[in-house]
């Protein structure tokens, strides 16, 4: 039996909807990360990505790292990247290393969708 994917990329054609499925933000998963998201950018140029987090309850210093980078690859194409979901302790994480004034976030993926089609 194989274990469950950590990342997926939901269709939408508005964004790139990768959700993680997965508690804890490990090695593993930033690397399922990267690919899926690296690989859906490549077919879809022109879209934000907008990465639900509302399963994840752990993020290690390693991993966020991870998605600094990752967030930084994809704004140097010009590409938005919108954080939905976090969880109380994820954001108490982000808020102690200060990422959450860089990494723009947003309740729910409605939300962030919104904020796209009002343009700001």
């Amino acid at each position: 039996m194989s274990e469950p994917q950590a990342v997926s990329i939901q269709p939408h054609a508005e964004a790139i909807w990768a959700i993680i499925h997965h508690h804890i933000l490990d090695e593993a998963t930033i690397q399922q990360l990267r690919t899926a998201v690296g690989a859906a950018a490549a077919q879809q140029s022109n879209l934000p990505v907008i990465l639900d987090m509302s399963n994840v309850s752990f993020v290690p210093s390693s991993a966020l790292g991870a998605l600094v980078a990752l967030v930084g690859s994809l704004k140097k194409d010009t590409r938005r990247f919108i954080f939905v979901g976090l969880q109380p302790e994820v954001r108490v994480t982000l808020a102690i290393t200060h990422l959450d004034k860089l990494l723009e976030n947003y309740p729910r993926f409605e939300d962030a969708l919104d904020r796209l089609r009002s343009g700001t």
